[in-house]
C-alpha cells in the first residue's frame, strides 16, 4: 500500500489538442476589449486633466485682455419697444368636418350560399 500514483495535470502528449479555436477567439476578443477600455479611460483622463491643464496657462494674460477690450468697448443701447398682445379669434362654432359622418359602402355578395 506503499505505492505512490502520480497524475500528470499537464500532458504533453501531441495528440492532445489546444484550446479549442472558439475559446482562443473569445480570449483575443476579450483582451483587445480590456486595451480598448484602457485606451477610452486614458482619453478620459487626457480630456479632465491636461486640457484643463493647457486651458489654464494663459487665464490671467485672457482676463487682462477681456477687461481692456471691455472697457474701451463702444455699447450702443436701444430701446424696449413692448411687443403688442396678439390677436385672439374666437373659436368656430361650425362643426369640423373630421367629425361628419361618412355613409358606409357595402357590397352586395357575388357569392351564394350553398
Amino acid at each position: 500500500m506503499s505505492e505512490v500514483i502520480e497524475i500528470d495535470v499537464h500532458p504533453q502528449d501531441p495528440d492532445t489538442p489546444s484550446r479549442p479555436t472558439i475559446a482562443r477567439v473569445v480570449r483575443y476578443v476579450a483582451w483587445a476589449l480590456i486595451g480598448f477600455g484602457m485606451f477610452l479611460l486614458g482619453f478620459v483622463a487626457h480630456q479632465l486633466f491636461v486640457t484643463t491643464w493647457l486651458a489654464q496657462q494663459n487665464n490671467v494674460a485672457l482676463a487682462e485682455d477681456a477687461s481692456d477690450y471691455f472697457a474701451t468697448a463702444n455699447v450702443t443701447e436701444v430701446a424696449y419697444v413692448e411687443p403688442e398682445p396678439p390677436e385672439v379669434v374666437a373659436p368656430s362654432t361650425t362643426e369640423p368636418a373630421w367629425t361628419r359622418r361618412v355613409a358606409r359602402v357595402t357590397a352586395k355578395s357575388t357569392t351564394q350560399a350553398r
